[in-house]
């Protein structure tokens, strides 16, 4: 496969896009099912239609933001970024973050994530579902990449989500 040399742009995404938003979160959702498929509610619907939580509350909420990752006009995948923290010190977090299957392992992940740190500023979470060893895995590199080592990693238990408490989150500041 020929490795993709355009940057990639980030696009601060309106209510407009909430259901593109939300049929991508199928394939997000698909993807995530490789490592945690096994969990209770990761399982495939009777319908054979990957199910999303629905998302809309990040296009309506002032503390939540979704961007739009683009590579030559076309849709790459999605960040969104909340101020839901384990930490009061802590003051922003990525929620979810998703490259289609065809822009994966293209360093299209690693190059958003840091526009993402560069542009906004403050002490950063990103927590994981430990089962997610691929998310832990590209993690582990970006962040410690981004910040050279500069960054703390702990297993704790999260009160934002009720299912899936156990979290390993990363802490650091851009």
């Amino acid at each position: 496969m020929k490795r993709l040399t355009i940057e990639p742009e980030l696009l601060e995404a309106t209510i407009d896009y909430y259901p593109v938003i939300q049929n991508m979160a199928r394939f997000y959702v698909y993807d995530m099912s490789r490592c945690c498929g096994h969990l209770p509610g990761w399982e495939l619907p009777k319908n054979g239609l990957y199910d999303s939580f629905d998302f809309k509350n990040y296009f309506l909420e002032s503390d939540r933001s979704v961007f739009l990752i683009r590579l030559d006009n076309e849709i790459a995948g999605f960040v969104m970024i909340n101020k839901i923290t384990n930490d009061q010190n802590f003051n922003w977090n990525i929620g979810e973050f998703f490259v289609l299957a065809k822009f994966q392992k293209q360093g299209i992940g690693k190059k958003t994530a840091f526009k993402i740190w560069n542009n906004i500023k403050g002490n950063w979470e990103v927590s994981v579902i430990p089962d997610n060893q691929i998310g832990l895995d590209f993690w582990n590199k970006i962040i410690y990449d981004y910040t050279k080592g500069g960054y703390v990693k702990n297993k704790e238990k999260v009160n934002y989500d009720r299912e899936f408490q156990e979290r390993t989150i990363f802490r650091f500041s851009s």
